[in-house]
């Protein structure tokens, strides 16, 4: 007698329920992210794009939501912060992310005293991309940013301005080496090594990439 054969492989499981999607931020989450950025729940470490430990509350309520408000977005960065931008000219430049940004300087003064990270000029050799952020108050003429360090100025010209005006500290830097450098940055890499400037005005035996007179050694700074 032959026995009949027996299916060995596992039944397979049902296709899960697709849920609806979640709404973006419930009341609540909305209410904690706002206080947060307005120092109204949390210390000025726990907030802000440049610091990890300021990311660890943002991703607790926006790690898990793909989309939030302009809004929201924008009030996470506080005064100090260090923003990096991709892109090159306006290609992959936040637009409307900093002009969000512009704006909310010029009605409450922060976020202020930034320092402005990139590589190939984010903007439109006009007011676009990085040049929302050169906002100068109408009131006392206090400025957005304090120090910008990049490969070109040439498509931010409201920067470059600034940094010819020596009213803010202005570095610049290969832009090869930039970009490593925010790569090494985003993949918790140690730093990026190169020979890059050697012999030339970026050199640190020699200079530091500053162009203002009120710069100081990059890597103290």
């Amino acid at each position: 007698n032959v026995s009949p054969a027996v299916n060995t492989q596992p039944a397979t499981p049902a296709t899960p329920h697709l849920r609806p999607h979640a709404p973006i931020l419930s009341q609540k989450q909305t209410t904690m992210l706002r206080a947060a950025v307005s120092r109204r729940s949390l210390p000025r470490h726990r907030v802000g794009l440049a610091s990890r430990r300021g990311m660890t509350f943002a991703k607790g309520i926006l790690g898990r939501h793909k989309v939030v408000s302009l809004e929201d977005a924008a009030g996470i960065v506080q005064d100090g912060d260090v923003i990096t931008s991709s892109g090159f000219v306006s290609q992959g430049c936040p637009e409307a992310l900093f002009e969000a940004l512009g704006e909310r300087f010029l009605a409450t003064k922060s976020p202020k005293n930034l320092t402005l990270f990139f590589g190939g000029g984010p903007g439109d050799y006009d007011c676009r991309g990085l040049n929302h952020l050169a906002k100068e108050h109408p009131e006392d003429g206090s400025l957005m940013i304090r120090k910008a360090i990049g490969g070109h100025f040439g498509q931010v010209p409201m920067v470059a301005k600034h940094v010819l005006d020596n009213r803010i500290q202005g570095y610049s830097i290969p832009m090869g080496a930039i970009s490593r450098m925010a790569r090494a940055s985003a993949s918790n890499s140690p730093g990026h090594i190169t020979h890059i400037g050697m012999g030339t005005y970026v050199d640190p035996k020699t200079g530091n990439g500053g162009w203002t007179c009120n710069t100081n050694v990059l890597h103290e700074t």
